[in-house]
């Protein structure tokens, strides 16, 4: 029995050390690359790179040339990714399907619609 409780905790310490190693994956600032709705893809040059930070603190900023969105984020599980607008006052569950440190890959979680965005790290300024 002792073993058994030695192994669940290692497993959640595992667990909470993965996800924390993706929360800071995840905050950042991003640049949109790809998004797909529907099997109609659009590029970054098609977009007009619109950029969004995750912060550490669960917030983001969403910017896109006049236009702006803010709200909050969190990674509900290692694979779980949800997001909540300020502004549009709708929210998202996302399935992440890749996150690197050069890539943040998510889809959506329900099957309203065929959504699918890859981000990339944002240029650093100078």
């Amino acid at each position: 029995m002792k073993n058994l409780y030695f192994i669940l905790l290692a497993a959640a310490l595992l667990m909470a050390c993965n996800s924390g190693g993706k929360k800071s994956l995840i905050t950042k600032d991003w640049v949109y690359y790809e998004i797909s709705v529907n099997g109609k893809t659009m590029g970054a040059e098609e977009l007009g790179s619109p950029t969004i930070s995750f912060k550490e603190d669960g917030t983001y900023k969403l910017s896109f040339g006049p236009m702006s969105d803010s709200g909050k984020w969190e990674l509900k599980t290692d694979t779980t990714f949800y997001t909540s607008s300020e502004i549009t006052q709708s929210s998202q569950d996302l399935l992440i399907l890749k996150l690197t440190k050069d890539t943040f890959s998510m889809k959506n979680a329900k099957g309203e619609n065929d959504l699918k965005l890859t981000l990339v790290p944002a240029p650093k300024e100078n």
